[in-house]
């Protein structure tokens, strides 16, 4: 049984937690047991507080994983700091002509058809010109460092509607707070090719991934990632095409626990 099968049996049959493990009365078998835990006393008493003491307690096995699905998790593990979903759109190559211009950037989580990015964030519309620098994008440079000396926002010296990102490992990024447990992430991107579409040591690459208040672009746990690559028979788009970054938990909506060589046979 793989983890979706065992996550969608346990939520159906009201359990709060489940372990996979391995077919250990038939260790040849490419199978994994799955088990559903219970919010009831354990049975023997004694599992209750000295599980692994007490070998009517547990059983050996060479892999295995346990989960606790979300509600419960949120029950008995409170966040104790919030999440912060990442952003990050690059350029990286050959620094001659060349630019990428970007609009309409749209971050849904766990499925919600809701942009949680602001408005202006998202189309980076009427802002006024203050050097190309958008008030909710913040500029990296770990290579050259055009984009901090011509800042993003385009067209150049006006009210913005779009935004350009250029150089090589340049480009912008943006974290928003969530308190979700997050499952599921998807960004879009409109981009087109500027000056050097034809550039096959141009490219651009568009990430989506969770971090905490502490970590920046460097640091994000990376989950979702486009690249925006060329070949000498397929320039770079010169209209604007929409570029999607996605990523999903195979286990659906639960929480992965830490994993485990033996597995009690109590509830929790």
């Amino acid at each position: 049984m793989h983890s979706q099968d065992c996550a969608e049996e346990t939520e159906s049959s009201g359990g709060i937690a489940f372990s996979l493990q391995s077919c250990y009365d038939n260790p040849d078998a490419d199978e994994m047991y799955c088990f559903i835990y219970d919010d009831e006393p354990a049975n023997p008493p004694d599992c209750q507080t000295n599980v692994f003491d007490n070998d009517s307690c547990t059983y050996g096995t060479d892999d295995g994983s346990f989960y606790i699905m979300e509600e419960e998790w949120d029950h008995r593990f409170p966040a104790e700091s919030p999440q912060y979903v990442f952003v990050k759109i690059e350029s990286v190559g050959d620094v001659g002509p060349s630019e990428a211009s970007i609009d309409n950037v749209i971050l849904e989580i766990n499925g919600d058809e809701t942009n949680v990015l602001s408005e202006q964030a998202s189309t980076f519309d009427n802002i006024a010109w203050n050097g190309g620098l958008s008030p909710d994008w913040s500029i990296f440079s770990d290579g050259s460092i055009f984009m901090r000396a011509y800042g993003t926002l385009r067209p150049w010296n006006s009210i913005s509607s779009f935004a350009d990102v250029y150089g090589d490992r340049e480009g912008i990024w943006i974290k928003t707070e969530t308190s979700e447990i997050i499952h599921k992430l998807t960004l879009s991107v409109s981009l087109k090719f500027g000056r050097g579409y034809e550039d096959v040591g141009r490219f651009y690459e568009i990430q989506v991934g969770t971090g905490t208040a502490d970590d920046d672009y460097h640091s994000f746990q990376v989950l979702g990632k486009v690249v925006t690559a060329l070949t000498l028979s397929e320039p770079g788009n010169t209209y604007w095409k929409t570029f999607t970054a996605d990523w999903e938990n195979s286990a659906g909506r639960t929480r992965l626990g830490n994993l485990m060589r033996t597995s009690t046979s109590f509830s929790i």
